[in-house]
This record gives C-alpha cells, structure tokens and sequence, in this order.
C-alpha cells in the first residue's frame, strides 16, 4: 500500500514541465555565465569557475524550476593550510581554525605572498585586528596579513549588482536581490549582506507569479579533505559504502566568506557526489527524497492555519544519508519500507532532538526546540494516515497541524500583538563568535548578546512595529533561507 502511494507521489513531485524547465535553466545559466564573465572584466581578480549546485543539479528539486544555485570559485587563489607544526606555511593561502574546538566549522584565510597582499589591499582585515588573531593563533604578532571575506563578499557583490542588469537573458527579467533588499533598509550603499549567497530573483516571461529565484555564492576551493570532518574515520575500508565516501572527499571542499574576518566550511561538491552515488546504486533514494520534501512543503500547517514545515531540506539531506549508510543497498528494493523507515528516522531525531551532521558526527542539526514535540507528534500522524493511505489526492488534500503544546501556547502572542525584529548589517555576527569578538574588544558594552546569525544564535537588533503582514512573510522566509543554507555550509 505504502508502495503504490509513494510511487503516486513521486510523480507528483516531478518537475511538471520539460520544455519550460529546460527554457528557464538555459536562461538562467546564460545568465550566470555572462555575470561571471561581466564581474572579470570589472575586476579581473574575480575571475571565477562557475560551479552549478543545489537541488536542481542534484536533481531532487521538486514540481518546479524555480531555484537554482551557483557557487562562484575564484580563480585567484590558492588555498593551502599551516604546517603540522602549527607554524606558518608556504602556500600562497593559509586557512586557520578560529578556536580550538574541532568542530568550529570558522577560519581565518592568511595571504602569503606579498603580490596577493598587494592585490588585495583593499579587502584586508584592518593590521590591529590581525595582530590580535595572531597572538591567538600563534602566541605572537607574526605580521598575518588576513583576508577580510566580508569585506570581498560586498565588493563582489556590488560588482554584481552593476553587472546584472546587463547580462540577464532576455526572458529574465530581474526584480530585486538579497543585497538591493538591504540597501532600501539602510537607505544607502555599502551594506554586506547577512546570507553567505546573493540571493537574485526574477520573473519569468515577464510574469511575476512565475518567480525564479538564483542564488550565486562566492567561494575558495580547498583541494583536500578537512580535518574537521570525521566522516572519512567513521566509515572506513571496513564499511560496504566506503568507496562512495573516498569519492565524496576527494572532492575536497570549499571556504566561503561569512562575516568580516570569518570564513566557513561548505561540503556541497561531496554531498553532490554521495547523493549522484546514492541514486545511481538506488534509484528508489531519489524517490524517496523527493517525496519526502514533496510532503514536508505541503502537508503541514501551524496553529495559525499557514503553510508551514516540519524540517528544512537540508535536514531531509541529511536523514537519507544516515538511513543510507545504516542500510544495505538490497533493502532499497522495497520502497514502501525503507520510505517509513526514512521517516521514522526524521520523526525519532525531531522528538529526541538528535540528528548528527553528517561529516560533523559532533554537530546536532536538530537541537530539542519548544516546538519538537509538536512537529514530532505532527509527522506521526501523517505517517499513520501514508500506512493507510490508497488515494493520493486524498492524502494531498489532507493537512497535519504542527499544533503546539498547552506550555507553548501560554506565551504565543496574536499575530497583530507581535513586535518584527529587523536585523542590521552593524548587528549581525556568525554564530558561535561572539564570546571571541569581546575578548578582541569588538564587542559594544551592554549590546544584546542573545542569537546570532546562521541558526542556534542571533545577535539582537531593534525592533519595529506596525509592518504589513507581507513585509513579515518576506522578512520570514528569508530567514528561514539564510538559517538552510548555514545548515549546509557548516
């Protein structure tokens, strides 16, 4: 029974049109490539290899064509890392961990050579700044000459933004992005965006219902595999799936600039790899996958009657690959069971609040929440009625209420009571630095220090009222965007 509905399913959650998908991703790469080629001739030192990324090349994006994600690599530099010694390197790039926790997904990036110093002169972290890293890293001033990748991250950005309207294909016409978005808020230039991506959004054939959203992300490739990560430990020669893991991290992987001085670690050339392995020795994964964000976009809603999610995607990501590597590939055959065996494992790891990164086993991508029990108890119920379930229309039809419980609801407040915070760039910081900014004195005395960007913390910022309930779905959203996307670039 399980079987059939997920084999339904799938069709359902199958890009819906060939032709047009086909017409938009021409489009929007003929635009990305021109945008790259446009930046280089503004500025040869962002001359970059466009990498496609993300569900749609992954191909797992569901019903429609309308997200697509790039990273753009820059050509100009080579990344290396520090001796075993902990001394300084000779590579033209050293990486650097920000804190001795091992699982600090942080570094700073060293410039070397004195021609990349000169090069990049003005995307530099100011010389006291950097003399206060170096004590830290190395116990002393050695004169560390750091990139600053904020500071990159807008200069590239702004060169976008110049360059877009340009280059777009003509079928694309362009509405806004995450950096315009943050200039109408400050009322000026100048602002780096929160998101590590630049979020682009147009419309398609001149239609603004038909929105295509492009994320293009700037990054540095590492040819190696971090030390970070314990995924190549945890499953060795020993383990069956061991050869998909060893092409997965010989992919290396990719620094990506976050905030100011803060670059971050991304596995999205080695997720890429294992999901193409993963779906070539079971196709039923991709299946599987695709029903399951099919299902998580629209079979919920909150105690408000809104659409809403259980889990974000990378989470989904996330869950097939544990279930994978608990599994043989033989019991792939049978889809039905190992589908409620996929999402028995999301249920269980929402409820007790444990679900291990993959190439971080430290890393819990899904702390307990004072909403878990309630989305938990949510995906029991719709798990249940996909035992039973014989009509797909019905079980589309049907909605599961994310409704919270008695202790949560005593401190919700109506919607036309509720206060919208609105973040700053002066504001924001990475997560997880913000006891390390206050010991380098970055830190403003008696600022709040509650949250941060990127998920488990958010730094505060001022509150404003009065908003359209369409500004506070856009403001939503793309919170909600910035916080995946940390997911999936730890």
């Amino acid at each position: 029974m399980t079987t059939g509905l997920v084999a339904q399913l799938g069709e359902r959650a199958a890009l819906q049109d060939v032709e047009e998908t086909a017409a938009i991703r021409e489009a929007v790469e003929t635009t990305v490539q021109a945008l790259a080629r446009g930046v280089a001739r503004r500025d040869a030192r962002f001359e970059c290899e466009v990498i496609p990324s993300g569900s749609f090349y992954e191909g797992t994006k569901i019903v429609k064509a309308d997200e697509f994600d790039f990273m753009l690599c820059l050509k100009a530099l080579s990344l290396g890392t520090t001796s075993v010694s902990g001394q300084p390197g000779t590579e033209d790039v050293e990486m650097y961990r920000t804190s001795a926790q091992a699982t600090d997904p942080h570094v700073y990036l060293r410039l070397v050579k004195p021609e990349l110093q000169e090069m990049w002169t003005d995307c530099l972290v100011e010389t006291s700044m950097a003399a206060t890293i170096s004590e830290k890293v190395f116990g002393e001033d050695i004169g560390m000459v750091l990139l600053n990748g904020g500071k990159l991250k807008a200069t590239f950005y702004h060169h976008l933004k110049t360059v877009l309207p340009e280059v777009q294909h003509q079928r694309l016409t362009w509405l806004g992005s995450s950096l315009k978005t943050l200039e109408r808020i400050l009322g000026k230039e100048g602002g780096e965006v929160r998101g590590v991506p630049e979020a682009l959004d147009f419309a398609w054939d001149g239609d603004k219902s038909k929105r295509i959203s492009v994320d293009v992300c700037l990054t540095l490739h590492v040819n190696r595999w971090s030390g970070v990560s314990d995924v190549d430990r945890r499953y060795g020669p020993s383990h069956p799936h061991n050869e998909i893991i060893e092409e997965a991290t010989g992919q290396g992987f990719h620094v990506v600039p976050k905030f100011q001085f803060y670059w971050r670690l991304s596995w999205s050339r080695a997720e890429a790899s294992l999901l193409a392995n993963i779906f070539k020795k079971a196709p039923s994964a991709r299946q599987i996958y695709k029903v399951a964000k099919l299902i998580n976009e629209n079979n919920f809603l909150d105690h408000y009657n809104l659409p809403s999610k259980i889990c974000d995607s990378y989470t989904l990501k996330t869950v097939l690959f544990h279930v994978w590597f608990d599994t043989t590939e033989a019991e792939w055959a049978d889809i039905g069971s190992v589908f409620l065996r996929y999402l028995r494992k999301l249920h269980d790891s929402i409820k007790e609040g444990n679900l291990p990164h993959f190439f971080i086993k430290t890393h819990n991508l899904s702390p307990l929440t004072d909403w878990s029990v309630s989305k938990a108890t949510a995906l029991e119920k719709c798990i249940d009625q996909i035992k039973a379930a014989t009509d797909v229309d019905a079980f589309l039809q049907s909605r599961f209420v994310i409704e919270p419980t008695e202790e949560v609801k005593a401190n919700i407040k109506p919607l036309r009571d509720r206060k919208i915070r609105v973040l700053t760039t002066g504001q924001l910081k990475p997560p997880g630095i913000l006891s390390q900014l206050k010991e380098m004195g970055e830190m403003e005395e008696g600022r709040n220090e509650e949250g941060a960007v990127g998920g488990e913390e958010e730094d505060g910022g001022y509150e404003k009222e009065g908003e359209s309930t369409l500004d506070v779905v856009a403001k939503t959203i793309a919170t909600i965007r910035d916080d995946d996307a940390d997911k999936a670039n730890l």
